[in-house]
């Protein structure tokens, strides 16, 4: 009953988001303040070794409005070790035109594959994940097509606080190849809380490391679901 639960709140998160979406995606100019990040996050085993990873992601220039950036993602989870996922993820978005995502130009629609380990590991009750994922992605600008390659790596550090509270930050660093080497990194510090033994909600900060010296900065709020308790997600 709980899962079912857990389950019909995560899809109404969903919709939320998505109708938030409707009623902003003609607002394209980005407002100086600080955007947020919404997204959910879920885990459907299908056997011991299977899973079927799913995202949605809502990017916005401001908490409520202003339009950035709409996100899907879907693949296949497979675990070879306890401690180690592999995973091939196919990913959609459609973004605000007016937005120069990193050093690629504008663009509106992007088609991407990733491909990704994920090795987690635990010393003196300190969590510690290592995340390695590559990318192609296919992007439409406003004028014509272009394929950029981008290879990611992500060290995450999470600790239990009191109750159902932890704490975890995270360094990625994100080396792209379109025409030219560049490199990104991004710093994340976000305090969650199991609401039970399926979900988790999350709320972090983002700091972006761009070319140049250039900086920017996001709140993100994370919806986590897996529906089989005890079974560590092979995602995010």
């Amino acid at each position: 009953m709980r899962s079912i639960l857990a389950h019909g709140g995560a899809r109404a998160f969903m919709l939320a988001m998505l109708g938030t979406w409707a009623t902003a995606r003609a607002q394209h100019p980005e407002p100086d303040g600080i955007g947020v990040w919404y997204t959910y996050f879920a885990d459907y085993g299908v056997s011991e070794k299977w899973s079927i990873h799913h995202e949605t992601h809502l990017h916005l220039y401001e908490p409520l409005s202003a339009f950035n950036r709409f996100v899907v993602r879907a693949g296949a989870n497979y675990r070879l070790k306890p401690a180690l996922a592999a995973s091939l993820v196919y990913h959609y978005s459609y973004g605000d035109p007016t937005y120069a995502e990193e050093s690629v130009p504008n663009q509106l629609q992007e088609h991407r594959l990733m491909e990704q380990l994920l090795y987690r590991h635990k010393a003196a009750g300190w969590g510690f994940s290592h995340r390695l994922r590559t990318e192609q992605r296919f992007l439409q600008p406003g004028v014509g097509h272009y394929t950029a390659y981008r290879a990611r790596y992500r060290l995450l550090v999470s600790h239990p606080l009191v109750g159902p509270l932890y704490a975890s930050t995270d360094g990625e660093g994100l080396f792209q190849h379109y025409r030219r080497l560049d490199s990104s990194y991004r710093l994340t510090g976000s305090l969650g809380a199991w609401l039970n033994p399926h979900t988790r909600l999350q709320v972090g900060y983002t700091r972006f490391f761009f070319r140049g010296g250039i900086q920017d900065e996001r709140l993100r709020v994370l919806l986590l679901f897996n529906p089989e308790p005890g079974k560590k997600s092979a995602q995010p």
